[in-house]
């Protein structure tokens, strides 16, 4: 099996069995792995031997010149069958749109729906992660030669300079969103980061008939409307952290919200918030040091917080919070060494080579978002998706899950 892990940071993976084995030896998570290819043997012997294939089909079968005919209209009406559903439903969850006359809908809506402004669904996000603290901000390739940089990535702001332009008096068009560009600039020597097309960086979200779909990274995904909706209520059910983090500045790093902001929660929860941010513990099963979290209550909080932007970034926001609530509960060393970063602190006594508890534990996913969207429930589709998994794997161990939305000025 050929798959696909959801995330904007592409993981593609190629699982072969030593043998012939059902498809519960791949170890596939349904809810985020979208299948790509497969190679197997048909429970119907007389369509092949062997087949495999994804958007073209091989097959190996005794078949006579005169024979091609038969055998296609039999592959034809195999393909027209739903059998599958019976036993792999969630092969429909997700899929890449390949067709072109769908995909030249689904691009109009886009533009129609950036030429009447309405962005409800529609954000503007870097497609590969970006270092915080050493990201100065953005600018677009029809900025002005003198204009500031931009805190954000906004549809907004994009739609006002196309409109300050002498083509700004006609239509928007597709070939705007993908000629026009997105540039990350460093602090300190204004050097340009990356440079993505205008196309690359939207994420949005639209409905054709009875399916949603998703523009991310420049590739539409189709979601099958029962998947969409429970994804968005096991998001929408997590409760609310109610720990009052302050508004993000403009232009300030993570590092420094984190250490401005720890004294502060602390003083107004009675609540002891320790930062971790940027600590390293080594962990037994792992292939590197990670980080435990950016912030650690002695209430047991362990908070993870990043800016609001593409899937993957978030993505490894919901990762951090897994690997290390694992890592936690296995490894009493990297247990004593988090207490080490707490050494002093009322949060040293929950951190210790003693196996815990995970129900007295909660982990806090904090997002900074800009505007007066609300959360998680604006989140990009498949930052759903992986905020759901990862909720569903830290309940499984025991963890409580909470959010929490952070004004992003």
């Amino acid at each position: 099996m050929d798959l696909q892990t959801v995330e904007e940071t592409t993981l593609l993976t190629r699982r072969q069995a030593s043998r012939k084995s059902g498809v519960e030896v791949f170890g596939i998570d349904v809810a985020r792995d979208m299948l790509r290819a497969v190679s197997g043997e048909p429970r119907d012997t007389s369509l092949a031997v062997s087949l495999g294939g994804a958007s073209g089909l091989a097959i190996r079968a005794a078949v006579t010149f005169e024979q091609l005919g038969s055998k296609c209209e039999q592959l034809l009406a195999a393909y027209s069958e739903k059998r599958y559903q019976e036993h792999f439903p969630w092969i429909d969850y997700m899929r890449r749109v390949r067709e072109g006359d769908l995909l030249h809908q689904l691009d109009e809506s886009l533009v129609a729906a950036l030429d009447e402004r309405r962005l409800e669904k529609l954000q503007l996000a870097a497609p590969e992660q970006l270092p915080w603290d050493s990201l100065a901000g953005y600018r677009y390739s029809i900025d002005p030669q003198s204009s500031p940089l931009h805190d954000d990535l906004d549809p907004a702001i994009y739609l006002d300079l196309l409109s300050d332009r002498p083509r700004g008096r006609r239509p928007l068009q597709l070939g705007d969103l993908k000629g026009d560009k997105a540039i990350a600039v460093s602090a300190g020597d204004d050097e340009t980061i990356a440079r993505w097309s205008l196309y690359r960086t939207i994420v949005f979200e639209t409905t054709v008939g009875d399916y949603n779909y998703v523009l991310s990274g420049g590739e539409w995904y189709e979601i099958e409307p029962n998947f969409a909706q429970r994804t968005s209520q096991a998001v929408s059910d997590l409760p609310d952290a109610g720990i009052p983090f302050p508004s993000v500045n403009a232009g300030e790093r993570e590092a420094d919200y984190l250490r401005r902001i720890a004294p502060v929660v602390s003083e107004q929860t009675g609540v002891h918030f320790a930062v971790f941010d940027g600590q390293l513990v080594r962990c037994a099963n792992a292939s590197t040091s990670i980080e435990v979290c950016d912030l650690f209550s002695e209430m047991g909080h362990f908070v993870h917080v990043k800016k609001r932007t593409r899937s993957s970034t978030l993505s490894h926001l919901f990762s951090q919070g897994t690997v290390s609530a694992e890592a936690f509960i296995g490894d009493s060393q990297f247990r004593c060494d988090a207490g080490l970063l707490a050494q002093g602190t009322p949060c040293a006594a929950l951190l210790n080579a003693t196996q815990p508890t995970t129900a007295d534990y909660t982990v806090v996913y904090g997002v900074a978002v800009s505007g007066n969207g609300s959360f998680p429930d604006s989140l990009p589709f498949f930052s759903r998706v992986t905020l759901a998994h990862a909720a569903r794997l830290l309940r499984t161990w025991g963890f409580q899950v909470a959010t929490a939305r952070i004004q992003q000025a």
